[in-house]
């Protein structure tokens, strides 16, 4: 009996909040410069495995929340917590520039571009 209340305390508590935190925590440790008061950040997908979390997660500027982009993160449980393993763009054009293996093809006339095409 013991036993399994010990495994139960070490669990990784399955929320939403959680999950949000142990992000927020990881873009923090990062030192990624992103002021998390002037976004808005939403989990909008989620599941749970056995010790790891797949998080789809919007974030939107508080200024302009039609503009924005998700990211994909992997979570694993361990220590009773949830921590950042990995992750993935699904959506959104940083810093303006195109997505991985987008065309780089310019209309006619437009001036070159300082981007080397990919």
């Amino acid at each position: 009996m013991s036993v399994f209340l010990l495994g139960a305390c070490n669990r990784a508590p399955q929320t939403k909040d959680a999950i949000k935190s142990a992000i927020v925590e990881h873009l923090q440790a990062k030192g990624t410069g992103l002021d998390m008061n002037s976004m808005n950040m939403e989990v909008v997908a989620l599941t749970f495995g056995e010790k790891q979390a797949h998080a789809t997660v919007s974030f939107r500027p508080k200024s302009q929340p039609d503009q924005g982009m998700e990211m994909t993160y992997t979570l694993e449980a361990k220590g009773g917590k949830w921590n950042v393993v990995g992750k993935a763009g699904s959506g959104g054009v940083p810093h303006g520039q195109p997505p991985e293996g987008a065309p780089t093809n310019l209309p006619p006339g437009h001036p070159p571009t300082s981007e080397t095409p990919r």
